[in-house]
């Protein structure tokens, strides 16, 4: 029988994920989440994305919101349970397999992304802008 996720995944919660490699854990406890184009970088951050990708996007424009690139802006998913983290485990698409134990998922809401008036805009994983917000979540 599969597990319900209704509890935790759900509008109400409307909760947030990051993945980040366990080394990176007390950098961003003393400095806190960067974006890519930040002049805050860790000088021994560990890259657990996929390069190309991660470059590939690096210069994508955001044409709504604060715009600029989406490296202008800390990607998280909607589920705790995304692609990059199943490629992460089985080395897919040319990604260094790394153990559960190196992983750590960062949780946060968008109520909190809201209450704090962080700027963001929401894609698709083709990079399709579908919409800016500063308005609450509901």
């Amino acid at each position: 029988m599969a597990y319900d996720y209704s509890a935790s995944l759900n509008p109400q919660k409307a909760l947030i994920w990051r993945i980040v490699h366990r080394d990176n854990i007390p950098w961003i406890l003393d400095n806190g989440l960067h974006c890519g184009n930040s002049l805050v970088q860790a000088e021994n951050w560990i890259n657990i994305g996929n390069p190309e990708l991660i470059g590939k996007r690096a210069g994508h424009p955001v044409p709504v919101g604060t715009g600029g690139t989406l490296h202008d802006y800390v990607p998280f998913y909607f589920t705790p349970f995304s692609p990059m983290l199943m490629n992460i485990h089985s080395g897919r698409g040319g990604i260094k397999r790394r153990p559960n134990e190196e992983i750590v998922i960062l949780v946060s809401n968008l109520r909190n992304v809201a209450a704090h008036d962080v700027p963001f805009v929401f894609t698709t994983a083709m990079l399709t802008i579908t919409g800016p917000t500063t308005t609450p979540v509901e």
